[in-house]
C-alpha cells in the first residue's frame, strides 16, 4: 500500500475518532452537570402497587428554604439499631483535607459483606426489577430509613421510557447467588418525581417505597443528613454490583462532595447494581444515594437530601414509627 495513501488513512480515522471523544466529552460532561438550578415546583407521583394507579400532587418548593433557612445549614436524623444485631460503628477511614474539592475515581476495593444480620448491613436491601426481553432481573441497592420506608434510586424502580420497569422485588439481609425461593419483602406503595420519569432529569433520580410490614425492627435503619454543601466527606458505601449478583459488597475509605441543590459526587469506581447505594459517615448518617458510575471525564455522582426530599422522608418516617409504636 502506496504510504502517503496509508498515512491520509491514518488522519481519518484520527480525526474521526477525536470527534467522536469531543462529541461524547460534551454528553458525558452535560450529565455531570445536572445539577440544576433550584426549583419553585415539582410534581410528585405516588403509585399504588396493588390497585395500579398512580396520583399526582404538584409541591410548592418555597417553603422549605424558608424552614431551611430557619432551621440552619446542617440537620440531621437519627436511625435505628436493634440491640441483638448492632455491629458497633462501621469502619470510616477519615481522609485528611484535600486540595482539589471534587473527588476523582480511584477506590474500586470492595470487600465481602460476611454478616448480612448486623448493622449497617442489615439496612441495605436487595432490589430486583424485570424489564420486557431481559431474561434475568436486573439487581439494584436501597435502603432502610425507618420501619417501613426504603430509599433507592428512581431508575431502579422506574428503568427508562425504552426500558421500562415492569414489577420490582425486595430481598431484606440477602446474601445468596440466586434469589430463588427466597421471600421477598412486600411493598404497597412508592413515590417518584414526575419529572425524572418523562424527561431523566437526573437531579430527580430517586424513589421512596413504603413496605407492608415493619421490617425496620429486625433489619435496623440509616439515620440521614442534610447540608447546604459538604466538602471531601469520608463515607462508606454498601451495594449489590451485578458482577457478583446477588451478593453485598462494601467498601470504604472514600469521599464525597457537593456544593450544588440536588447532587453529589463521589470517589468510588462502581458497577452496574450499585444503583441506590446509600453513602454514609462512621456515624451511620447517609448523606446521599448513588446513582450514575463514572467515566474518565466524569466522577462518579448521585442525589443528596435536598430541602423537599428530606422532608418527604421525615414525614414518611414519623408516620411509620407511629404506626408501629416507635417513641422516639
Amino acid at each position: 500500500m502506496n504510504r502517503r495513501f496509508l498515512n491520509r488513512i491514518i488522519s481519518m480515522l484520527l480525526c474521526v475518532s477525536l470527534f467522536a471523544c469531543i462529541c461524547s466529552s460534551s454528553v458525558l460532561a452535560s450529565a455531570e452537570d445536572g445539577d440544576s438550578a433550584e426549583r419553585d415546583f415539582i410534581t410528585i407521583a405516588e403509585h399504588n402497587v396493588e390497585t395500579g394507579q398512580t396520583t399526582y400532587e404538584t409541591i410548592d418548593l418555597r417553603p422549605n428554604r424558608q424552614t431551611r433557612a430557619a432551621a440552619g445549614q446542617e440537620e440531621i436524623y437519627p436511625g435505628y439499631s436493634p440491640a441483638q444485631q448492632d455491629s458497633g460503628s462501621p469502619a470510616s477511614t477519615a481522609l485528611p483535607p484535600s486540595t482539589d474539592p471534587v473527588p476523582t475515581q480511584g477506590i474500586k476495593n470492595w470487600s465481602s459483606v460476611d454478616n448480612v444480620n448486623i448493622m449497617p448491613y442489615s439496612s441495605v436491601v436487595l432490589i430486583t426489577a424485570t424489564i420486557p426481553g431481559n431474561i434475568d432481573a436486573n439487581s439494584a441497592t436501597g435502603f432502610l430509613l425507618g420501619p417501613d420506608v426504603i430509599l433507592t434510586a428512581g431508575h431502579v424502580v422506574l428503568g427508562t421510557p425504552e426500558y421500562p420497569v415492569t414489577s420490582f422485588s425486595i430481598y431484606t439481609k440477602h446474601n445468596s447467588g440466586s434469589v430463588t425461593g427466597y421471600p421477598k419483602e412486600p411493598h404497597d406503595t412508592y413515590w417518584y418525581v414526575v419529572d425524572f420519569a418523562e424527561n431523566q432529569t437526573r437531579d430527580f433520580d430517586w424513589a421512596i417505597i413504603r413496605t407492608q410490614n415493619n421490617v425496620g425492627a429486625s433489619c435496623g435503619w440509616f439515620g440521614f443528613g442534610r447540608n447546604d454543601s459538604f466538602s471531601n466527606k469520608s463515607a462508606s458505601i454498601i451495594g449489590y454490583p451485578e458482577d457478583v449478583k446477588y451478593w453485598q459488597r462494601t467498601a470504604t475509605g472514600g469521599k464525597i462532595h457537593s456544593d450544588g441543590t440536588y447532587m453529589f459526587k463521589h470517589n468510588y469506581e462502581t458497577t452496574s447494581g450499585f444503583s441506590g447505594a446509600p453513602l454514609y459517615d462512621s456515624d451511620r448518617i447517609v448523606w446521599g444515594l448513588h446513582a450514575y458510575s463514572g467515566s474518565f471525564l466524569t466522577s462518579p455522582s448521585g442525589i443528596r437530601f435536598d430541602d423537599f426530599l428530606f422532608r418527604a422522608i421525615v414525614e414518611h418516617v414519623d408516620a411509620g414509627k407511629a404506626k408501629y409504636g416507635y417513641t422516639s
